[in-house]
């Protein structure tokens, strides 16, 4: 975002956002998002931080460029969800 702000989406399907909160929350909202029931909400570390290192970007472009990548679909094992606290 030209605006400082980043978004994070992990692989437990959880969304870090970082920046202007409200703009997010009503993109997020508007797109049919929703809040989660504060019961099923996982326990997030306080302080917690998802680190971003700009000064990296060029060496990760720079690593992209220089191998002839071939993408596939996962397999259905490969995919990893958190199915929430009641989950068996």
């Amino acid at each position: 975002m030209t605006d400082g702000g980043t978004l994070v989406l992990d692989r437990y399907n959880m969304v870090y956002a970082y920046g202007p909160l409200d703009r997010f929350e009503r993109i997020l909202r508007g797109g049919g998002i929703q809040l989660v029931a504060e019961w099923a909400a996982p326990a997030v570390p306080y302080p917690h931080a998802l680190h971003y290192h700009g000064e990296w970007d060029a060496t990760e472009e720079e690593v992209l460029r220089a191998f002839e990548w071939r993408r596939t679909p996962l397999h259905t094992e490969d995919v990893q969800f958190w199915s929430g606290p009641q989950a068996s």
